[in-house]
C-alpha cells in the first residue's frame, strides 16, 4: 500500500477530535453575544444537536478496540484514495443521518459506522 495502515488509536484520536471540535464550536458559540443571532435561531434545537453528536461520538469510541483488522485495512485504503475533505464530509454527513434519526440500520459500534461507509 505504500503508507502506513491507520490503528485503533488512529480511529479514536480522529472520534476524539471530532467530539472536541464540536465542544470547541459550543463555547464558541457560548461567547457571542445574543445580538449576534437571528431572532429564528433557536438556541435548544442547536444545543441539543451537538450534544446528542457528542453522545454519539463517545459511544463510538468506547467501541474502537474491536475494530477489526480488515476494517482497519479498508479504512487506511479509502484514507489513501480519496481526497481528506470528501471523506470528512461523507463521515459527517453519515454522523448527522445518525443523530438525527434518519437511519434504520443498527450503528452502535464504530465497526457497524464505519463498514457502512466502505
Amino acid at each position: 500500500m505504500g503508507s502506513t495502515q491507520l490503528s485503533v488509536r488512529h480511529v479514536k484520536d480522529f472520534l476524539e477530535r471530532l467530539s472536541a471540535a464540536i465542544s470547541d464550536d459550543q463555547a464558541y458559540v457560548d461567547s457571542l453575544p445574543a445580538e449576534r443571532f437571528s431572532p429564528i435561531y433557536d438556541d435548544g434545537l442547536w444545543r441539543t444537536w451537538r450534544r446528542d453528536h457528542r453522545t454519539y461520538l463517545q459511544q463510538l469510541i468506547s467501541t474502537t478496540d474491536s475494530i477489526p483488522e480488515d476494517l482497519l485495512v479498508q479504512l487506511s485504503e479509502a484514507a489513501v484514495a480519496y481526497d481528506p475533505a470528501i471523506v470528512r464530509d461523507v463521515v459527517i454527513d453519515h454522523l448527522a443521518s445518525i443523530v438525527g434519526g434518519c437511519a434504520a440500520e443498527d450503528f452502535s459500534s464504530v465497526e457497524h459506522f464505519f463498514r457502512s461507509l466502505c
